[in-house]
C-alpha cells in the first residue's frame, strides 16, 4: 500500500491492500473468539468438569451440547418426573444437575437420583425407542432439582455426527445402569432383613432380566 502510494500512485494496490488487511483482521478476531474460555453457571461448570471434561470434550462442544434441543428444567419437591404406567419413555432424555430424586416402584422405594446422574437411564438403554413403552417406576422430586431435558429422538441423532460426545453418552449410560441396579439391589437386600415375603422383593436379577427382555446385549454394554 505504501509502495502504491508513494511510488506508483495506484489507487487498486491501495484498495486491494486495504480489503486484505481488513480480510486478516477478522481472521483474527474470528480466532480469538473461538479460543475464548466459555463460561457456564456454576451448576453447569460443575457438570462439565466432573463428568464431560473427563472424556476430552471441549467447553465449545458442551456448551453446543446443552443448547441442543435441550430444556432447562426446574421442579419443586413433590413434583414427579414420570408415573409408572403412565408416563411413556421415549419423548426425552434428562441428566439431574442438581437436587434428588427419588424412585419408587409400587410405592416401595428403589434408590434416589443425585445431581450429575442421568434421569432414565435404564428406559433409555432398554428400549431402543420403541413406541408406547412406559416407565415402570415413579421419579419424584425431593427437594428443588434442576435438570437438562433433550427430545430423545433428536439427541440420538445428533450424537451420530458427533462420535465423541456419543462416545461419553455410551460410557455414562452403562455407568448409570448399573449404579442404579446396584443401588436397588442393596436397598432391596435391606429390606429383605424385615421382610420376607418374596413377591415383594426386587433383585438385581429381575431388573436384568427385564433390561434384557427388551434388549438382550444391554448386560453385555453396560459391562
Amino acid at each position: 500500500m505504501l509502495w502504491g502510494g508513494l511510488y506508483w500512485c495506484t489507487w487498486d494496490v491501495i484498495w486491494w491492500g486495504a480489503v486484505l488487511i481488513i480480510q486478516i483482521l477478522a481472521q483474527l478476531v474470528f480466532a480469538i473468539y473461538k479460543k475464548r474460555h466459555v463460561k457456564f453457571p456454576t451448576a453447569l461448570e460443575d457438570l462439565y468438569i466432573d463428568v464431560f471434561q473427563t472424556f476430552a470434550v471441549t467447553r465449545q462442544e458442551f456448551k453446543a451440547l446443552v443448547h441442543q434441543n435441550c430444556k432447562w428444567v426446574h421442579i419443586f419437591p413433590g413434583d414427579k418426573y414420570a408415573v409408572e404406567g403412565n408416563t411413556t419413555v421415549e419423548a426425552r432424555v434428562s441428566m439431574l444437575v442438581s437436587g434428588t430424586l427419588r424412585v419408587t416402584y409400587r410405592g416401595m422405594f428403589l434408590h434416589d437420583i443425585k445431581d450429575k446422574e442421568m434421569i432414565d437411564s435404564p428406559e433409555w438403554q432398554s428400549t431402543k425407542l420403541k413406541r408406547g413403552e412406559s416407565f415402570q417406576v415413579t421419579i419424584e422430586a425431593v427437594d428443588r432439582c434442576f435438570y437438562l431435558c433433550w427430545n430423545r429422538e433428536k439427541l440420538q441423532y445428533y450424537l451420530q455426527v458427533n462420535p465423541k460426545l456419543e462416545e461419553a453418552f455410551k460410557y455414562i449410560r452403562g455407568k448409570d445402569v448399573m449404579d442404579k441396579v446396584y443401588q436397588t439391589t442393596i436397598n432391596a437386600m435391606r429390606r429383605a432383613r424385615d421382610v420376607r415375603n418374596e413377591e415383594e422383593q426386587i433383585s438385581a436379577t429381575n431388573i436384568r432380566m427385564g433390561l434384557a427382555e427388551e434388549d438382550p446385549s444391554v448386560i453385555y454394554k453396560c459391562h
